[in-house]
């Protein structure tokens, strides 16, 4: 009787455990027009230009209390490099080479955007700043990743 009560304890103690250690991961979910890639356990994830735009149209307000203050990861082609409207150094990202304009990504300067030319597929990290007049998100500080 005391083997029985002894095994009995060992499971609920081992069960319990295993209950426990399981909920502290937290597993990234998926919807279903979401195409990033997600990045090991951090499940941060790199958007599309097209769907981060995407993401504003669906919901605008939404958009800006998820990513206002926050760093974006996106990717897509360079379909503009040179300066804004504000003389700042930046490039325009699209789908594809001939696409529209998706994002606008403000770098802290010329140096840092060198390498790329249009036409490049390139994976960007920015601050997200607004949802432009003329319907693009612009991030600034960015830097390619």
């Amino acid at each position: 009787m005391k083997r029985v009560i002894t095994v009995v304890v060992i499971m609920a103690v081992s069960l319990s455990y295993l209950a426990c250690s399981k909920g502290d991961r937290k597993s990234p979910e998926l919807s279903k027009s979401d195409t990033g890639i997600y990045k090991e356990e951090s499940a941060e994830k790199i958007i599309s230009a097209y769907d981060l735009l995407d993401v504003f149209h669906k919901n605008k307000v939404q958009a800006e209390k998820t990513y206002t203050g926050k760093s974006v990861e996106v990717s897509g082609v360079v379909t503009y490099k040179g300066p804004d409207i504000h003389s700042l150094p930046s490039i325009e990202l699209s789908d594809s080479k001939t696409g529209s304009s998706y994002v606008l990504c403000v770098f802290p300067s010329y140096d840092s955007m060198n390498k790329l030319s249009v036409g490049d597929k390139v994976s960007v990290s920015g601050e997200f700043h607004i949802l432009g007049t003329d319907d693009w998100v612009v991030l600034k500080q960015c830097r390619i990743i």
